[in-house]
């Protein structure tokens, strides 16, 4: 399950860079509007003026496209 799907239902996800990289969690409400993907604000991923959230991932590969 995604975490856009578990913050959806009203529960905490944990971020996926933190869990997979850094083997710790951390809990979060924010998710990427990419991939869907769970993130830590600030760290991992960023909300840019009124824009959905999108995480470090996401933002190189829309950065590597354009």
């Amino acid at each position: 399950m995604k975490g856009k799907d578990l913050i959806n239902s009203g529960k905490w996800a944990n971020c996926y860079i933190c869990e997979e990289i850094f083997k710790r969690k951390r809990e979060t409400y924010r998710y990427c509007n990419i991939c869907g993907e769970a993130f830590c604000e600030g760290e991992h991923g960023t909300f840019e003026g009124k824009k959905m959230g999108i995480c470090v991932r996401c933002y190189s590969l829309d950065i590597k496209n354009k």
